[in-house]
């Protein structure tokens, strides 16, 4: 995915995946991951049996290339929950960006937020004279795709409609897919664009697998296949495919104990929380 740093055994900058994982595609992830200390130090008692859900990515995969993809892959997710908790905790207090508003052909001062559950995306315009300042919601589970100019004709066409934008712009605009129609924020940097990707991938897939579980992992009966487990290429939008099936519910566990709900007592009333979860080692 599009922060990490540049290898060539795990998902990072050069887009590639642990090579003992991949079949045909160098995109592809594990069912599951291996999310913490104990977990990759499992490879080491790895003689005979081999995980389920590598078993069945990889056919014939010998143990002792299963626990060198296990530990890449823990690594990976261990590095992605750390960015989207800090995505989570300033995304609370408001994060600098534009909107861009085609009908006045202009990007507007604006900063997005996250509501108390990480449940849904909220950009407030900045409030200047002689205009009305608009605030956007946008549910998680509902986004489809988040576009980038580097492969969409689309982002690019709003990024043309807008008067004096420039080229610069190209690498820091993200134009996400909703019901309740397209929203286009460029950020303030091609890596702040990154990591709002990276990290949205991770909270999207969160909120779809809560809200609709079978239609996220694609598992409904009479319904078409998954897909193919695939992360984001670095530097490409954040489509559906990176949002269904099997890549779903691996996002949404290395996003699980980030956002675990939980329920505090107040004047006899029962309410559920969010907390940030501190990382386990901490524990």
């Amino acid at each position: 995915m599009g922060a990490y740093p540049a290898c060539n055994c795990c998902a990072s900058r050069c887009g590639g995946q642990p090579t003992v994982v991949s079949i045909n595609d160098e995109h592809r992830a594990p069912v599951q991951p291996f999310l913490h200390e104990d977990d990759m130090a499992a490879g080491d008692k790895w003689e005979e049996d081999i995980p389920e859900w590598l078993a069945q990515l990889s056919p014939g995969l010998v143990a002792e290339e299963a626990a060198i993809a296990a530990k890449e892959w823990a690594r990976v997710a261990q590095d992605l929950r750390r960015r989207t908790r800090k995505f989570v905790h300033n995304a609370w207090v408001g994060v600098p960006c534009r909107i861009l508003d085609q009908v006045s052909g202009k990007g507007l001062q604006a900063s997005y937020m996250l509501d108390e559950d990480a449940a849904a995306l909220m950009v407030n315009e900045h409030q200047v004279p002689g205009r009305c300042a608009r605030d956007h919601l946008c549910a998680l589970a509902d986004v489809r795709n988040i576009w980038v100019c580097a492969d969409s004709a689309l982002a690019r066409r709003w990024h043309g409609s807008i008067h004096g934008m420039a080229d610069s712009n190209l690498a820091c605009l993200v134009l996400l897919d909703a019901p309740t129609g397209p929203l286009g924020l460029v950020m303030r940097s091609s890596e702040a664009r990154e990591d709002f990707l990276d990290c949205l991938a991770v909270l999207i897939s969160a909120q779809r697998l809560r809200s609709e579980p079978g239609l996220a992992r694609c598992d409904l009966p009479g319904g078409l296949p998954p897909p193919e487990a695939q992360l984001r290429p670095p530097g490409r939008s954040l489509q559906s495919v990176h949002l269904s099936g099997p890549i779903c519910a691996w996002l949404a566990r290395v996003g699980e104990e980030l956002l675990m709900p939980e329920v505090d007592q107040a004047d006899g009333a029962e309410g559920s929380v969010l907390h940030l979860s501190t990382p386990r080692a901490a524990r």
